[in-house]
């Protein structure tokens, strides 16, 4: 299980490094301090000798005068102006401080003002500062050590200066909803205890005042003086996610022209190539199959076919690796009246450059109907191919038919299409999306519908020279998830996949005991409180899981479009799940914290323990990548 820190608890190495000789200097002439000899609040501080003589020296020889006027920005959030005579809480030393913070709907924080209370002649430099689900922890929303600028206001009866510390250039998006602001590590420049100053919401006029404040070594206390500052409107979504963690890099980054654009999914041949298809881009940009072979280190692109649309078809389906080692897939038709399955195989003539397309065959085209609009999904030992189409056949769903699925049996050079099973959209379900071939000979798929409506786990066998249907389980939406997808299956028989509810995030295993099937589910929601998905799921040789999953703030509820470009994007992640004689150990391989990764399709698993996927979007140029993540 992953842990996810609850607050900053360090200074970088960099920001360190820059201020260490300001530091030397400066402390060099004020007293060392360590943690526990620093008050938690600035009152008890000045009943310190150590500290009450230096603020003595300071009341005495300086007019205390009128503070200069507090103007609130443009706030988001307004928890009243700066008091300064009663009390202030440390937030150095070990010491960190957080208020909650209301906002009444969805807005950008770019920056805040507090009020401070410093020793004479000193000055606060940077802060750590999180905006949190809970004081000091839940889920980190956005984070990180910012410079301030520091104003001086007065001078108090202890003799602290009192100064507003203003924090810009922050980008945190956040929805309407209530929400922690934590200070800690502030930085000042003769490394003396910095204080936040206690204002208990008098003059606030914001919703939620005043804030709830708490002191992680004290617990709950008055609440203080700040402004969030930032402008309304929809959270902007969080950056694209960056290569800096272990084992993961991005092999190849889309442009969106002739290599296309937002890939879905890879499959990959017996050398270790990786082959996948795009969605847009390519030659006349209606998608394109793509070949990428790891040279040197390096992954170079090589363009195999560009769909001009028409009669050649567009959008083609994730392709599989023929047993010969050709691609098969399907393309829609500009009208979405047909589908076709197609196969790829390099060009019969020589070819004298690195950029060869290959050649493109129809095996069938689906004149929609009765036939409706194939997927082909796996083949057999004999080298048949099977499919399903998620409409057509002789089912009655609203005249379209309910689906099938079908095979594809190559004979003299011709390939024969057979409807194996008709789809009713009773129990059985509608609209298969899911298909393997068992190692038992059975084809095992799943399906929209069923009792529940959410969903069903299929079984179809050889009976009498046809095929008997079997729902192996029922999706229940809230008891057990619903939408099952990404089907795989271990060397004992037994089927995994997702469920593809908003949370948690589902993997589910269907175990064969007996003429039985027992259905059981573990989550993968280890993330915080926000709703996450999973986004496909793969199984390696000896039966260990791997998969992807994002999640955040962003559509709650059962009538969310979960798709490329909905706003549940605030992490993303890759996992792994073993078997053991405790149950599943889930771990994250990596983890994107605040960052948008929207993997999609399948995934691709070598001999080495290497997994490799596709985002739909981000990289380089905003078109996708292929990624691969080492172990």
């Amino acid at each position: 299980m992953r842990s996810r820190p609850r607050f900053l608890h360090l200074l970088s190495a960099a920001l360190l490094s820059a201020l260490s000789v300001t530091l030397f200097v400066a402390m060099s002439a004020a007293p060392t301090m360590a943690q526990g000899q620093v008050p938690p609040t600035a009152r008890r501080a000045a009943q310190r000798p150590e500290f009450a003589q230096r603020l003595a020296q300071s009341a005495a020889s300086r007019t205390k005068g009128h503070p200069r006027p507090y103007l609130p920005q443009d706030g988001l959030y307004e928890n009243g102006p700066i008091n300064g005579t009663t009390d202030a809480w440390a937030i150095n030393f070990g010491y960190a401080v957080g208020d909650s913070l209301a906002l009444a709907s969805s807005g950008t924080v770019t920056g805040f003002d507090l009020g401070v209370w410093e020793f004479p002649g000193d000055k606060t430099l940077t802060v750590d500062w999180s905006i949190t689900s809970a004081p000091f922890g839940g889920t980190t929303y956005a984070s990180g050590t910012v410079q301030v600028t520091d104003a001086y206001l007065s001078i108090n009866q202890f003799g602290y200066n009192i100064d507003r510390v203003t924090a810009t250039g922050l980008n945190a998006g956040l929805n309407a909803g209530t929400y922690y602001l934590n200070l800690q590590n502030a930085i000042t420049a003769a490394g003396n205890p910095l204080y936040w100053d206690e204002n208990s919401g008098a003059g606030c006029h914001s919703q939620g005042c005043p804030s709830l404040a708490s002191e992680n070594q004290i617990g709950s206390i008055p609440s203080e003086s700040f402004d969030v500052i930032g402008s309304s409107g929809p959270p902007p979504p969080p950056p694209c996610f960056s290569e800096q963690q272990g084992g993961f890099k991005v092999l190849y980054d889309f442009t969106g022209k002739a290599d296309g654009s937002s890939p879905t999914g890879v499959a990959m041949d017996k050398a270790g190539s990786l082959y996948g298809v795009t969605s847009g881009g390519g030659s006349y940009g209606r998608g394109m199959v793509y070949k990428l072979a790891e040279k040197a280190g390096v992954w170079p692109l090589l363009p195999l076919y560009s769909f001009s649309g028409g009669d050649d078809g567009k959008d083609p389906s994730p392709v599989i690796v023929g047993p010969e080692g050709g691609l098969y897939g399907a393309a829609k038709s500009d009208m979405w009246v047909w589908s076709q399955v197609f196969r790829l195989r390099p060009s019969l003539t020589a070819c004298l450059t690195a950029l060869c397309s290959w050649t493109k065959d129809v095996l069938h085209r689906f004149e929609g109907g009765g036939e409706g609009y194939g997927t082909v999904t796996a083949f057999d030992q004999q080298g048949s191919l099977y499919g399903v189409s998620a409409i057509g056949g002789t089912g009655d769903c609203g005249g379209s038919g309910c689906g099938t699925v079908f095979k594809l049996t190559p004979a003299s050079g011709t390939w024969t299409v057979t409807v194996l099973y008709d789809f009713t959209g009773g129990n059985d379900g509608y609209a298969p999306s899911e298909l393997l071939v068992g190692n038992d000979g059975n084809l095992y798929g799943a399906a929209s519908g069923g009792t529940y409506g959410d969903g069903v786990v299929f079984q179809l066998s050889p009976s009498g020279g046809g095929w008997a249907e079997q729902t192996l389980h029922s999706f229940q939406w809230g008891v057990d998830g619903g939408y099952p997808a990404f089907l795989v299956q271990d060397n004992s028989g037994n089927l995994y996949g997702i469920a593809q509810a908003l949370s948690p995030g589902l993997v589910f295993e269907l175990a064969r005991s007996g003429n039985n099937w027992v259905f059981s589910e573990f989550g993968i929601n280890h993330h915080g409180p926000d709703y996450e998905q999973l986004e496909n799921l793969a199984i390696d040789a000896v039966g260990n899981l791997y998969g992807t999953g994002r999640g955040g703030p962003g559509c709650r509820g059962s009538g969310c479009d979960l798709g490329p470009d909905d706003t549940l994007t605030g992490f993303g992640y890759v996992f792994t799940a073993l078997p053991g004689a405790g149950g599943w150990q889930y771990r994250d391989l990596v983890f994107f914290a605040n960052q948008t990764f929207l993997p999609s399709g399948h995934l691709a698993l070598d001999a080495h323990g290497n997994v490799y996927g596709t985002t739909y979007n981000c990289g380089k140029y905003g078109q996708g990548t292929v990624w691969q993540v080492s172990p």
